[in-house]
């Protein structure tokens, strides 16, 4: 039986990499821990705190569930905008508002393309901060990108 400190660097180890995960790549390098791993080192308590985690750091989590805390006209004109800019096959894409302090209100922008059979995958999150009282917009995006084949794998992770 491993000691509780090598289950823990294992853990750690497993956290490590799954947070350092591709788009689309998730369950796929789950699937090689376990494989590499004694059978059961990594439990699915620890596996659906990784992925929480995970998909809430890059912003997957939008689009498991649209957090709309603002006024209709804003919805809908967030939904013209995606409809509109994210329309490509295969992008998956949504949005989330919550309210900040006083005035404000953050809008996060989630897509992701992933298109195995040409063996690329790609994700990008934008952050925008928007204060009427001010009257101002700040924010940022953050793009993953993933290209492999043949062994070989390439990630481009950039915050503009």
């Amino acid at each position: 039986m491993p000691s509780a400190a090598r289950t823990r660097s294992l853990e750690d180890d497993a956290k490590s990499i799954l947070l350092s995960s591709p788009p689309g790549q998730f369950d796929k390098i789950l699937g090689e821990l376990r494989t590499l791993w004694r059978p059961g080192s990594i439990g699915d308590d620890f596996v659906a705190s990784v992925r929480g985690e995970w998909e809430a750091c890059t912003g997957r989590s939008t689009l498991l569930g649209r957090s709309a805390n603002s006024t209709p006209a804003l919805g809908r004109s967030m939904d013209e905008f995606i409809a509109s800019q994210y329309s490509s096959p295969s992008v998956c894409a949504s949005w989330g508002i919550t309210r900040g302090g006083g005035d404000e209100e953050k809008i996060i922008i989630y897509a992701e393309k992933i298109d195995a059979k040409n063996s690329i995958a790609g994700s990008w999150k934008s952050n925008y901060t928007i204060s009427a009282d001010c009257g101002t917009v700040s924010g940022n995006t953050v793009v993953c990108t993933l290209a492999f084949e043949s062994g070989a794998n390439v990630q481009l992770h950039s915050t503009l």
